[in-house]
């Protein structure tokens, strides 16, 4: 009988010899936690590829070399575990082969953060975690930065210490200069209003300074290089409180990388937030408009300003990016700012094709036995040449100001398209036929004013209603009026294309009414756009409408 030789002791399998396979079947069960699937992606690059897609997933990130969208915590976790520390710029961070985003949004949560406590710390990890996950990658194309952070114990934001001051400028430092470094082309910082207050304006000299004699002091000042901080002005400053005993005295300012300075390549940039024109950060706003050549859009919203501010930042914006800005938007969450401030800052823009300004001043027109007046400042306001714009979304009363009041004076010659925005206080008949006659007027102006518009039909109009009415009742009495006056030209909209309809409360048996209106007021009408803030839980049936006018096309 042959002897067998007994074979050595195989070593027991571990899970890097496991196939592919059976990996996924046991990481893809419920067995494992994030604390698990985060252990498991650290452990190798193989069990990364397996487990981090399925831990990005659990914070709902499935695919995020597309779109990342997170939203930080800055608290200390209540129980103090593991797990409750983990989140999705955990996963991020530990990544090693997302390359390129093209689109990432990071909310920061409200928070109360006070000197020398643990969630000023934990915000600062967050903030340098996000840097960390950027500097990784090789490119990110669209940024939207949500800073929601609540000072608590600090009413006044002057009253915050240079400490605190100095290291929250140095977060939004590190944090914005590797967005711009990473190839960034769209950018938008958003909120963090609670520490715009940390400098003190002060105008110098009460009277107001003349717009050449600013222009003039940024050239020398602030396109010759060297260490600006964009606190001084003719006639203005930014101060810090000073006390040496408070702890709150020096000159903090957030600076622009040369890194970021060389690398930048940002078309696009959104400013919702009035930190980011206010010091410490506006050093860092405006040192990249005024060294990029790249940025030819510039949007604002969510900003609330005093008005000498407003007259201070925007001609600074003006002389940076006025011979490449293209396309300009000012919201309708700009409060502080007037009708001069934008029709100075855009007499100054050489290029710009499109112009967007929402409901950001009151109502400037009024009207008495049948004729059309507007009313305005005692001063004359700047008319802008707008020589290349092509695209206009503003209300009457600032597209006014557009037009010059003595023909032939052309401002406007290549306008292809005008949206108008109607007020939000018409809403009874008597305000609408207003609305119709103010329409009419402009109209009239607009192709008086630009000899090359020969005919209505060369620029299309529109008309946004934006929480124009509220029920049917209102509309059902427009209809009567406008059926009693439907020989009349001035009782409706003439030559308007295209209607939106946004933030209106309708259902579903007013199609009828709301048919009968829109013949009636917009006899040329081609298109329709509907967004209904509520439709009593049922889908608004744009077919019935199709079915009436054949021709406009609903979307």
């Amino acid at each position: 009988m042959p002897v067998m030789k007994l074979q050595k002791d195989v070593p027991p399998c571990g899970l890097s010899d496991l196939p592919n396979e059976i990996l996924s079947e046991i990481i893809n069960s419920d067995l494992l936690g994030v604390v698990e699937l985060y252990c498991l992606s650290v452990l190798s690059k193989r069990l990364q590829e397996i487990s981090l897609p399925i831990y990005l997933a659990s914070f709902g990130i499935k695919d995020p070399a597309s779109s990342i969208n997170i939203s930080t915590d800055s608290a200390d976790p209540p129980d103090g575990s593991i797990a409750s520390r983990l989140g999705p710029l955990s996963g991020l961070a530990i990544s090693t082969s997302l390359q390129s985003v093209q689109s990432l949004t990071c909310i920061f949560p409200t928070q109360c953060i006070v000197e020398d406590n643990r969630s000023l710390q934990r915000l600062h990890q967050k903030v340098y975690q996000l840097c960390r996950v950027i500097r990784r990658l090789n490119f990110v194309s669209d940024v939207i930065i949500c800073l929601d952070w609540k000072v608590a114990g600090f009413d006044d934001g002057r009253l915050i210490s240079d400490a605190v001051l100095q290291r929250w400028s140095d977060c939004m430092g590190q944090l914005l200069n590797s967005i711009i470094e990473k190839d960034c082309t769209l950018l938008r910082v958003q909120y963090g209003s609670r520490l715009k207050d940390s400098y003190n304006f002060h105008p110098l000299n009460p009277s107001r300074v003349p717009f050449s004699q600013l222009t003039q002091f940024i050239r020398q000042n602030f396109q010759t290089g060297g260490d600006r901080t964009f606190l001084k002005g003719p006639g203005w400053e930014f101060r810090r409180a000073t006390s040496a005993t408070k702890g709150y005295s020096k000159c903090i300012v957030t600076k622009l990388s040369p890194e970021a300075a060389r690398a930048c390549i940002l078309h696009s940039f959104a400013i919702n937030s009035p930190i980011m024109l206010l010091p410490p950060v506006s050093h860092w706003t405006f040192s990249l408009l005024y060294s990029s050549s790249t940025i030819t859009s510039l949007s604002f919203g969510k900003i609330r300003l005093k008005p000498k501010v407003w007259g201070i930042v925007l001609p600074m914006i003006a002389e940076a990016v006025c011979d490449q800005l293209k396309e300009v938007s000012f919201k309708g969450t700009c409060w502080g700012i007037h009708t001069d401030h934008i029709l100075q800052f855009l007499c100054s823009m050489k290029q710009l094709e499109t112009l967007e300004v929402h409901h950001i001043f009151d109502s400037g027109i009024s009207a008495s036995n049948n004729e059309v007046a507007f009313g305005g400042r005692g001063n004359p306001l700047p008319v802008p040449r707008l020589l290349h714009l092509r695209n206009l979304h503003a209300p009457y009363d600032f597209v006014n100001h557009l037009l010059p009041s003595e023909p032939p004076s052309s401002t406007l010659p290549n306008l292809r398209t005008w949206t108008a925005y109607l007020f939000r206080s018409i809403n009874v008949h008597m305000d609408f036929l207003h609305a119709t006659q103010i329409h009419a007027f402009l109209c009239q102006k607009l192709w008086s004013s630009n000899i090359h518009i020969l005919e209505p039909k060369c620029v299309e109009l529109s008309i946004n209603m934006e929480g124009y009415f509220h029920s049917s009742a209102i509309v059902a009495e427009r209809v009567s009026v406008l059926a009693d006056k439907h020989d009349e030209r001035s009782a409706a909209f003439e030559h308007v294309t295209c209607v939106y309809l946004c933030g209106f409360i309708f259902l579903m048996d007013d199609c009828e009414i709301l048919c009968r209106w829109l013949a009636l007021a917009f006899p040329a009408l081609r298109r329709l756009s509907i967004k209904p803030e509520r439709l009593d839980e049922q889908e608004f049936d744009d077919g019935f409408i199709r079915s009436r006018y054949p021709t406009i096309s609903c979307k």
